[in-house]
C-alpha cells in the first residue's frame, strides 16, 4: 500500500508540471494520471470506474483499499476458525482406522507413530498411558537422534535409564547436563554428579531434558509444563535475585517436581501443570532456606552435615540415635548399619522413612513399608530448632529439598 501510495503521488506530481495547481482541490488531479497504466500496475483499482477514481483523488482510493483489505484478512480469518471449530466438532465422529502391525523402533515402524497429534487435555493423555503401560516404563535406549537437534552428546547413561521410567523419583536434571556425560564417559560415576556451574548450563540441560523426553515419550508433556514456568518466571530471577544459590535452588526445584509427577505417575494423577508449578514454588521457597537468608540479609549458611549410621531398612541404629542426642526416642535391638550417609540432622522415628526424607524412595505415599512390613510415613523429618530434638517439621515433603 505505501508503494501503491508513493506511486499515484508521483503520478499526480508528474501531472501538475509546468500547471498551477487549483488551491480549492484536496486531492490531486487525476486526469492525466495514465488510468490505463495505474490499474495495470495495481490491479485494485480496476474495482472502480474512471470517473470514480478521479473524482474521489488518490488518498480516498488509498484508504478504501486499506478497508478492502481489512475486510478480506477478516474473511480470511473467520474461514480459518471456521474451519478449526468444524474439525474438532468432527472429531467425536471420525475414526482412524488403526492396523495390526510390528514395531521394533528402529528398523520397522508402525504407521499409527504417525497418526494425529492427541487433541484431548495433556493430563489425560499420560494417564492414558499410564493405563496402557503400567506402572514401568519401556526398555531403555540412548540411541535417539538428538544430534540432528544439536543435542548430542548431553545425555549420561543413568539419564536414559531414567527417563524411560516415568515412576523413577531418581530422575535428575543433572543427568542431562553435558560436564556430567563427559565425568561419565571419563570413569565416573553417574552418582556422583557434579554441580551445575551457571545458569546456562542449567538451561541447557533443561532443554536437552525436554528434547530426550520428546523422543522416549513424546505423550508426556511434564517437562514443557515445568520449562514453560521457568521461562515465564525468567528462572525465578525476581525472588533470587542477588542469591549465588540461584542455579543450586532451580536444580533441587526442577529435581522435586520431577519427583513429584514420578509419584503422581504411580498414583494415576495428571501431572503438575504450569500453574500448579507456579504454586509449589511459592511453597518451596519460602520454606527454603535461601529464602530465609535473603529476607534477612545474610550470607546463606552452610549445614553441619554430621555422619549417621543407616541401615538398609532406612532406619538408623540406636548407636547412631544416641550419637545425635535421640538415643531417649530411638528403640534398641536394632542391627548394625549396612551404609553411612552425611544427612543434616533430622529426627528420626520408626514410623518415617527416612529414604524419602533422602530423595532415594521410589514408593508411593501410603504404600512405604520397612523390611518388617510396618507402614512409613513420607513427611519431613527436618528439626527446626536443636533446643527441641523431638519436634519436626511434619509437612508434606523431603527434608532435603526444603532444609
Amino acid at each position: 500500500m505505501e508503494e501503491a501510495e508513493s506511486s499515484l503521488s508521483k503520478e499526480a506530481a508528474r501531472s501538475k508540471a509546468g500547471s498551477c495547481p487549483d488551491p480549492s482541490s484536496s486531492a490531486p488531479p487525476l486526469e492525466k494520471l495514465g488510468l490505463t497504466t495505474l490499474k495495470a500496475k495495481f490491479p485494485f483499482l480496476a474495482e472502480y470506474t474512471d470517473t470514480f477514481i478521479m473524482e474521489a483523488g488518490v488518498h480516498n482510493l488509498i484508504k478504501a483499499e486499506k478497508a478492502a483489505r481489512q475486510l478480506k484478512d477478516m474473511d480470511r480469518n473467520s474461514k480459518a476458525e471456521d474451519k478449526l471449530f468444524s474439525n474438532r466438532e468432527s472429531l467425536d465422529s471420525v475414526l482412524y482406522p488403526v492396523e495390526s502391525g510390528q514395531d521394533n523402533r528402529i528398523s520397522t515402524l508402525h504407521p499409527a507413530r504417525c497418526l494425529p497429534g492427541a487433541a484431548c487435555s495433556a493430563g489425560k493423555l499420560r494417564l492414558h498411558a499410564r493405563t496402557i503401560m503400567g506402572n514401568k516404563g519401556h526398555p531403555p535406549l540412548s540411541s535417539y537422534d538428538l544430534q540432528t537437534i544439536g543435542l548430542g552428546g548431553s545425555v549420561s547413561a543413568k539419564g536414559w535409564v531414567e527417563i524411560h521410567d516415568p515412576s523413577s523419583s531418581a530422575l535428575s536434571i543433572k543427568m542431562f547436563s553435558m560436564n556430567n556425560n563427559s565425568l561419565a564417559s571419563k570413569g565416573g560415576k553417574d552418582s556422583f554428579l557434579q554441580d551445575m556451574e551457571d545458569l546456562s548450563e542449567f538451561r541447557n540441560a533443561l532443554r536437552v531434558l525436554r528434547g530426550a523426553m520428546s523422543f522416549v515419550h513424546p505423550w508426556n508433556h511434564s517437562i514443557n509444563s515445568l520449562e514453560s514456568f521457568l521461562v515465564q518466571s525468567n528462572y525465578c530471577s525476581s525472588d533470587l535475585a542477588g542469591s549465588d544459590k540461584q542455579v543450586n535452588t532451580l536444580v533441587k526445584f526442577t529435581d522435586y517436581v520431577l519427583a513429584e509427577n514420578a509419584s503422581r505417575w504411580r498414583d494415576k494423577e495428571v501431572f503438575l501443570s504450569t500453574r500448579d508449578i507456579r504454586g509449589v514454588w511459592v511453597d518451596f521457597f519460602s520454606q527454603n532456606s535461601v529464602s530465609k537468608a535473603k529476607q534477612s540479609g545474610s550470607s546463606f549458611p552452610a549445614k553441619s552435615f554430621q555422619p549417621i549410621q543407616q541401615q538398609a531398612s532406612g532406619h538408623f541404629s540406636s548407636a547412631s540415635g544416641a550419637s545425635s542426642g535421640l538415643g531417649a526416642r530411638h528403640k534398641p535391638g536394632l542391627t548394625h548399619p549396612s551404609s553411612t550417609l552425611k544427612v543434616a540432622p533430622y529426627l528420626f522415628l520408626e514410623d518415617i522413612c527416612v529414604m524419602y526424607n533422602l530423595g532415594r524412595c521410589i514408593k508411593a505415599p501410603g504404600a512405604c513399608t520397612d523390611k518388617k512390613g510396618r507402614k512409613l510415613r513420607h513427611v519431613c523429618n527436618h528439626r527446626p530448632d536443636p533446643n527441641k530434638p523431638h519436634e519436626s517439621c511434619w509437612k508434606n515433603h523431603a527434608a532435603c529439598l526444603f532444609h
